[in-house]
């Protein structure tokens, strides 16, 4: 078994997950003294991958395992304050 574990890859969000975290809002006001508004995203992608290998002789015992565990989060957010 190898020292390291490589695993590079690109993640793309398909179209499904993009409309999850996409929003908009358009508004048209008049005469408003103040305005301000502050837009925040987020994400983030953690793999952990275990691997366990044992093994003994002559005849005798062998075991092996591997575990994977993925977690991928987004978010979006938009404050406005209109006074």
């Amino acid at each position: 078994m190898s020292n390291s574990i490589k695993n590079i890859a690109a993640i793309e969000l398909n179209e499904q997950e993009l409309d999850n975290v996409a929003g908009g809002l358009a508004l048209v006001l008049g005469d408003v003294q103040g305005y301000a508004s502050q837009a925040t995203n987020g994400f983030s992608q953690k793999e952990l991958i275990i691997a366990q290998q044992t093994s003994a002789g002559p005849n005798g015992s062998t075991t092996g395992s591997i575990t994977s565990l993925k977690e991928v989060a987004s978010s979006a957010g938009l404050n406005i304050a209109i006074g």
